[in-house]
């Protein structure tokens, strides 16, 4: 606890006192609190005092969490420059045994321990975690908004699809691990994240009203730990009208969920939640897992408007939430997060990596 307070200490004096005011928003207007309200029996939900409204199962959230959510940050951190040199670039034996004659070959000269058995650029090798051909392969080009590899700050800085410069702030920084494709960013502490810009220089990365997002996660800890573990939030402006887009790994209060959140934009703001049991999905420590999460707020009435994925099969909740809402816009200020969101103490506690969102609503 007492290394936890010291880090947390340092991570506020990095990135100002506005990052360490938890009880304000500045990128939200004075005086804005974003707090939390959960129902431990449904799951939790997630409400706004200054927009909240009903659940789309007709329903407010009562009840109480203990864990305070305090709005996103908006007010830049401190500039830092990570080192964009990529602390993994050993290359792993690509030797295929396979592809040696032993009609040609004098076999006492073949020398086996040269084989990495955990290569995985063999296309004929399966990541027994993940079911994919030893690597994040994601849902193909079509309609791709934003893409970081996640390999180093310059992935990040600089992303393989999307418009602007990412950011990453980690401590220490430039904490990047051996990933599933390259490397990928670790992330272990309440302030630390991955952002990316809404929208930069004409240029939209995400749609609000119809998206997905696709990443592997290795986290360090079983779905079981009682904890809460943001893993992402895009969270629309006062100017939008305010409303986000959430998921996370809940913790023992929430029975260990898995939610995807989203509060509509507008005064009388829709909240509602896509929420997993934890007897109906898993993770282990140490094991790297694909998480796919999707929305489409243009469906009708009684159509499921949230899904999420694990490993390519569907999670089911069987209150879903249902019909059209009234999504924000992307914002010129507005942020994307990964691994972090609200300013709570809630590490995604693991490594991501290979990050990607779409245009539309899709299916592994």
């Amino acid at each position: 606890m007492h290394d936890n307070y010291l880090r947390n200490l340092s991570l506020c004096c990095l990135v100002g006192l506005s990052l360490c005011a938890c009880g304000s928003d500045p990128g939200e207007g004075s005086g804005a609190t974003d707090t939390e309200t959960t129902t431990e029996s449904t799951g939790g939900s997630d409400t706004d005092p200054t927009t909240a409204g009903p659940t789309t199962n007709g329903t407010s959230p009562t009840g109480s969490e203990s864990d305070s959510d305090t709005g996103i940050v908006t007010t830049d951190p401190p500039t830092t420059d990570p080192s964009t040199t990529d602390p993994s670039t050993t290359d792993p034996s690509t030797t295929d045994p396979s592809t040696t004659d032993p009609s040609t070959t004098d076999p006492s000269t073949t020398d086996p321990s040269t084989t990495d058995p955990t290569d995985t650029t063999d296309s004929d090798t399966t990541d027994s975690d993940t079911g994919m051909g030893g690597g994040c392969e994601g849902l193909g080009d079509q309609g791709l908004l934003l893409h970081s590899t996640l390999d180093d700050a310059g992935a990040v800085m600089n992303p393989a699809v999307g418009a602007g410069m990412g950011q990453v702030f980690t401590m220490p920084a430039d904490d990047f691990v051996p990933g599933l494709d390259g490397d990928a960013v670790y992330i272990d502490a309440g302030a630390e994240f991955i952002r990316f810009p809404q929208r930069a220089n004409g240029n939209d990365n995400i749609n609000f009203e119809q998206g997905t997002i696709d990443f592997c996660y290795r986290p360090d800890y079983d779905h079981t730990d009682g904890e809460n573990h943001a893993l992402f939030e895009a969270r629309g402006s006062n100017m939008s009208g305010g409303g986000f887009i959430r998921v996370r790994k809940a913790a023992q209060n929430n029975a260990n969920s898995f939610q995807v959140l989203f509060l509509e934009a507008g005064n009388m703001a829709t909240f509602g939640e896509l929420a997993i049991d934890a007897n109906d999905y898993a993770w282990t420590a140490g094991e790297w897992v694909r998480v796919t999460v999707s929305w489409d707020f243009t469906v009708g009435g009684n159509e499921q408007n949230l899904r999420a994925y694990l490993d390519g099969v569907e999670l089911i909740d069987p209150d879903p939430p249902l019909g059209p809402q009234n999504m924000p816009s992307p914002g010129n200020m507005g942020n994307i997060f990964v691994g972090f969101f609200n300013m709570n103490d809630w590490p995604a506690s693991g490594a991501i990596d290979d990050f990607k969102l779409y245009d539309s609503a899709l299916a592994p």
